[in-house]
């Protein structure tokens, strides 16, 4: 994602078919060296997809990369960034 894919509540994906909608109050914050959207709750995220199956067309056969600079204020056992 970049800053300028954000519209509304929506995502656009810069390489793929994959366009997120933000749920919650993300806010999309200045940065450097780039943007980035804050998560400040648990209502907060980026839903890429609901419900798709393993085998879907689009999905990656072999891989997928995934990268977040990501900052805990209030760690909890068992808490997941992605999921």
């Amino acid at each position: 994602f970049d800053s300028d894919g954000v519209a509304g509540n929506k995502v656009a994906d810069r390489v793929g078919r994959l366009a997120g909608t933000l749920q919650g109050s993300p806010r999309l914050e200045p940065g450097d060296p780039t943007p980035r959207l804050e998560f400040a709750g648990p209502a907060d995220a980026v839903l890429v997809k609901d419900l798709v199956p393993a085998d879907a067309a689009f999905l990656p056969k072999d891989a997928l990369t995934l990268v977040a600079w990501v900052r805990i204020d209030e760690p909890t056992e068992w808490g997941g960034v992605v999921g």
